[in-house]
């Protein structure tokens, strides 16, 4: 999951201008969602997927599982350890690059994934530049057939160039295209969530269930959503709510789409909540996920043997104790203890 990139100088600038670099990548990434490594993978039967919550919504990246067991759940497709995954695809041979040295060619960066899911390559080269403030001595413009074939060189760069260009421009188009059609499913099915609610709302009314109103507004309460519940001409409690105020939470604010989501597990639940009481849109839980991730025990944090045994006993106690609510794996197999097989 490291990359190698070399940050090669264009020209220097002028008028007050920086320096303009260009950042050429040495190798490729390997994730499992890759057209090449997820092949191999399959080939050795073992499952690229993404990690899905308890809705069946996918979550995070790709990940590397077992044929049938739902771990580890690794994000990288080639690895020196891990070796449970080795016999379905996961190899620690690595991949072979070389690049000549060119007089443009000033520094190399190394980094993880850490550094490249925020930053793209580009934008670390011209960082590194800016900090270091690094700018090659200039180069004595060659002679007679030199000249030439100077010129040749930065022809085939510049089509090079031209062509990367190309190509991020079809891969940006393509990305949009996707996400447009995402919205566009999206805002579909709402529309069908709204049709449902107000066919059910419909029935519920021919049917004479008003009673089923405040227990319904209660749950709504209890979530944060200010409603009122306005009366019907006779004075009884009716089955309609009008919305007044939507909350934020951490910073978030609740749209049209979550409260018609809330809406949508109160009908379903006959007003009762949905989880403990209180209606929770997909999206005030995944606000509680990150902040509970947020306050979790982290790699490198030292543990006695009595914290160890509480957090297995809570472990235990949980409907999927292999990965966090963002999907991430919580548990790494490094071994067979003697006799757990015939256990």
């Amino acid at each position: 999951d490291s990359r190698g990139v070399v940050g090669v100088f264009k020209s220097a600038g002028q008028g007050g201008k920086a320096a303009e670099w260009r950042a050429k990548d040495l190798s490729v990434d390997h994730k499992p969602e890759n057209d090449s490594e997820r092949r191999r993978i399959l080939m050795c039967k073992g499952r690229v997927e993404r990690t899905r919550n308890r809705q069946g919504q996918c979550m995070g990246c790709h990940r590397v599982w077992l044929p049938h067991a739902n771990y580890p759940g690794l994000a990288m497709s080639r690895a020196i350890g891990d070796t449970i995954v080795r016999p379905f695809g996961v190899t620690c041979t690595p991949e072979t690059t070389t690049h000549k040295l060119g007089s443009r060619d000033c520094f190399l960066v190394f980094a993880s994934d850490g550094v490249w899911e925020h930053l793209s390559s580009q934008d670390v080269v011209e960082l590194v530049a800016k900090q270091v403030g690094y700018e090659p001595e200039p180069v004595p413009a060659p002679q007679g057939k030199n000249a030439w074939h100077l010129r040749w060189q930065e022809q085939q760069e510049k089509r090079k160039e031209e062509q990367r260009l190309q190509q991020e421009e079809k891969r940006r188009q393509q990305q949009e295209r996707e996400e447009q059609k995402a919205a566009q499913q999206r805002q579909k099915a709402e529309q069908r969530l709204q049709q449902q609610q107000r066919q059910q709302q419909q029935s519920a009314g021919n049917g004479g269930e008003a009673g089923s109103g405040g227990d319904g507004g209660a749950a709504v309460a209890a979530s944060g959503v200010a409603a009122d519940e306005p009366e019907a001409e006779d004075g009884a409690v009716g089955t309609t709510l009008m919305l007044s105020a939507v909350p934020a939470v951490k910073g978030v604010t609740l749209g049209p789409a979550d409260v018609a989501e809330a809406l949508g597990q109160l009908v379903r639940s006959d007003g009762r909540a949905a989880v403990g009481g209180i209606i929770r849109p997909a999206r005030v839980r995944a606000v509680l996920a990150s902040r509970a991730c947020r306050y979790s025990i982290m790699i490198g944090t030292p543990l006695d043997h009595r914290r160890m045994r509480k957090i297995l006993d809570n472990l235990s106690g949980m409907v999927s104790p292999w990965n966090c609510p963002h999907g991430r794996p919580t548990m790494r197999h490094v071994c067979v203890l003697p006799g757990s097989e015939q256990a």
